[in-house]
């Protein structure tokens, strides 16, 4: 599910997107600080913890075998 312009504009703006690099490894993941929740997101596993990523996810699997089948 994509932010509105607006939405992510205000989550910049309120720094409530962070940073993490662990060492040594020098892996990156992304946090950004919701309403109610914290997500993770690693741009380069093309994964996010928020339910939405998962459920869009789910659904695009399904699609998928459906075509398959």
């Amino acid at each position: 599910m994509l932010m509105s312009p607006e939405k992510l504009d205000s989550t910049l703006i309120e720094k409530r997107v962070k940073l993490h690099i662990f060492q040594p490894s020098k892996r990156k993941i992304w946090t950004v600080v919701g309403v109610e929740n914290e997500y993770w997101l690693d741009p380069e596993l093309d994964f996010c913890s928020c339910p939405g990523y998962y459920f869009n996810k789910k659904m695009e699997k399904n699609m998928l075998s459906s075509k398959i089948t």
